[in-house]
């Protein structure tokens, strides 16, 4: 019910409309059960954000991938995977922040050769984060992302489950 509430509110607040309860609200975005909600605020200020880090979208796609099951949206389901990415449990935020600053990365600089500066330029600004992840780690993955072909890859690498390898043990006769 509570989402509910704030999803009302938010459309609401987007309209200039009188909002519900007496606790005003001031987010520009929502994400619930694999959905995300914005308002036209929150686009109007992503347009007009240079080379910013943050992007709310982003950011709770990134959590959809992990979140989703196959089969919930439409995929076969996996013998082998439960969700569609899987990460490290820790290391979620860091895999949001991580795709939502690299998103950016990519965004702005179309040329991998450009990604390495634009990396480290955004890097010395600050990168954003919590108290659930490891700011130094978060700017390693960042680094690292921005020297390959296949920046996204190495990110879910970095994030990913660790998979155990099979042993197999020959007895000597």
């Amino acid at each position: 019910m509570s989402t509910t509430w704030e999803i009302a509110n938010l459309y609401l607040l987007s309209a200039g409309a009188e909002l519900l309860g007496d606790a005003p609200t001031n987010i520009a975005g929502l994400s619930a059960d694999l959905r995300c909600f914005v308002t036209g605020k929150y686009l109007e200020q992503r347009a007009g954000k240079a080379r910013s880090f943050d992007d709310f979208v982003v950011h709770e796609c990134a959590h959809v991938l992990h979140d989703a099951k196959p089969e919930r949206i439409g995929l076969p389901e996996r013998r082998t995977r439960e969700r569609l990415v899987d990460l490290q449990f820790r290391k979620r935020e860091t895999f949001a922040y991580a795709c939502e600053a690299y998103h950016m990365i990519v965004e702005h600089s179309p040329r991998p050769r450009d990604r390495v500066t634009l990396a480290a330029e955004l890097i010395d600004r600050g990168v954003p984060s919590d108290e659930t992840v490891d700011k130094d780690e978060l700017v390693d993955i960042l680094r690292e992302a921005s020297t390959v072909r296949n920046g996204w890859k190495r990110i879910l690498e970095r994030c990913g489950q660790r998979r155990a390898r099979s042993h197999v043990s020959r007895a000597i006769i």
